[in-house]
């Protein structure tokens, strides 16, 4: 595979890989390219796997890859949910080894804007899991490099005259976002992932809060270890506050909050369990900006 690549193009156009098979599958030494998908969720820009039992990755490179949540149609249509840019993946076992994963997002849905005579529109999509986003009951990542992903919340629809914006979309795990019962990383690198906020929308009845950020590298549901892997030079970023009209008199939106530069770990369900030997280091957190005079969100 070194010397003569396998390359799928989706060409920016389609996914490059379904699997959606009652089998064990394994993909190895294969590139996965400019795939494209825009739905309602956005689900595997470059691949989409689902009801595969057992699925394997070696040696594969998912690249430019991008889940697009589609915008809400109707009157106070939220936007729809992107997850993984790069690569999703809903199976059960998924072993993920000596692989790269790079410049792959996920963008929420912009929520349905109205402009004129009305109340409501629709709130911004959620991005979860820039590179990756896995929801298994077991993984191991191994070897694997993640970087330069991005998860980015959609913005929130703008309303006419007797109405506010809606809020941005939050966005989870710039590198990957993973829910698992029992998952193991080891020898891997996630590094300059980001994670933003959708724009609050604007109201001339007021402005929306911005989108929230979780995780700039990871976001990390369930049980799991951690071990011998750096975490570095991610950012996780609030989306930023909805504007007015000043002549109106009425307040902008404040700025979406932000939390875990690195890594954040949802303890709603289980705290994960991380070995004492994985590094994070030079990663930021930013709260988004407040519109029209209002406070930025919090770190």
């Amino acid at each position: 595979p070194e010397a003569h690549p396998t390359i799928i193009d989706g060409e920016a156009t389609r996914r490059g890989i379904i699997a959606n098979s009652a089998t064990p599958a394994i993909l190895d030494g294969f590139t996965v390219q400019y795939g494209y998908v825009t739905a309602n969720p956005a689900q595997g820009g470059g691949m989409y796997a689902a009801h595969v039992p057992s699925l394997g990755i070696h040696g594969c490179t998912f690249t430019s890859n991008i889940a697009q949540g589609i915008e809400g149609k109707t009157e106070s249509e939220h936007g729809k949910n992107a997850m993984g840019g790069g690569f999703y993946s809903g199976s059960i076992f998924l072993h993920l080894t000596d692989s790269l994963f790079k410049y792959n997002w996920a963008i929420g849905g912009p929520g349905k804007s109205y402009n004129v005579g009305s109340t409501t529109s629709g709130l911004g999509g959620n991005a979860l899991g820039g590179n990756i986003y896995l929801s298994t009951m077991q993984a191991h990542i191994a070897s694997t490099f993640l970087q330069q992903g991005m998860a980015q919340g959609g913005k929130g629809g703008n309303t006419g005259v007797s109405g506010r914006g809606r809020a941005g979309g939050d966005a989870f795990g710039g590198g990957l976002y993973l829910t698992s019962s029992d998952c193991t990383i080891i020898e891997s690198i996630l590094t300059a992932n980001t994670c933003q906020g959708g724009t609050g929308g604007n109201g001339l009845n007021g402005g929306a809060i911005g989108g929230n950020a979780f995780g700039g590298g990871l976001y990390m549901r369930g049980m799991g270890a951690i071990i011998a892997s750096d975490i570095r030079a991610n950012m996780a970023q609030g989306g930023t506050g909805g504007s007015i009209d000043p002549v109106f008199g009425k307040s902008g939106g404040s700025g979406g909050n932000a939390k875990g530069g690195a890594a954040f770990f949802d303890c709603d369900i289980h705290l994960p369990t991380c070995s004492s030997n994985f590094s994070a280091s030079n990663n930021i957190v930013l709260a988004g900006s407040g519109g029209s005079g209002q406070p930025a969100g919090n770190n």
